[in-house]
């Protein structure tokens, strides 16, 4: 299941490994001005309160993001763990 890119002609695979770095690359801009964007909200809204907290819960969601993004980048979408689900 998880070899089926190797079987694939190596210009449809290079094509198509490109077009979907182009893709992720996009969607990861746009995520991360999203994610811009709800800082500075939640930065006005409360500065004051739970500043400890936030930070902690902040680090975690982080690092879940990275690995997701990075996974299919690998091999094909399917080897991702998330896109099996």
């Amino acid at each position: 299941m998880f070899m089926r890119h190797v079987t694939r002609p190596k210009r449809a695979r290079e094509g198509r490994v490109e077009e979907e770095e182009e893709e992720e690359e996009e969607e990861e801009e746009e995520e991360e001005e999203d994610e811009e964007e709800e800082r500075r909200r939640r930065r006005r809204r409360r500065r004051r309160r739970r500043r400890r907290r936030r930070r902690r819960r902040r680090r975690r969601r982080r690092r879940r993001r990275r690995r997701r993004r990075r996974a299919p980048r690998a091999g094909s979408r399917a080897s991702c763990r998330v896109c099996s689900m």
